[in-house]
């Protein structure tokens, strides 16, 4: 459930507002993550896995945007 619904959650928000600041030419979108995304730590479930795919949907808004002047910030 985190997973899906983190995710789905950061990707709306983040391209709708990508696509305004693009179309103003500069931005900046933050995201917010926890360090389990990067390390094994027990007891997380879903969490984890959720943060590390909110940290590879920023890499990816931050090559498509960056033309558009706007930074992506995680």
């Amino acid at each position: 459930m985190p997973l899906s619904t983190y995710t789905r959650a950061n990707f709306l928000t983040a391209t709708a507002a990508g696509r305004r600041m693009s179309g103003q030419g500069s931005g900046v979108i933050v995201t917010i993550t926890a360090s389990p995304s990067r390390t094994a730590v027990p007891l997380m479930g879903g969490m984890a896995p959720a943060w590390a795919a909110i940290e590879a949907l920023s890499r990816g808004l931050a090559a498509e945007l960056s033309p558009g002047g706007v930074r992506v910030v995680c």
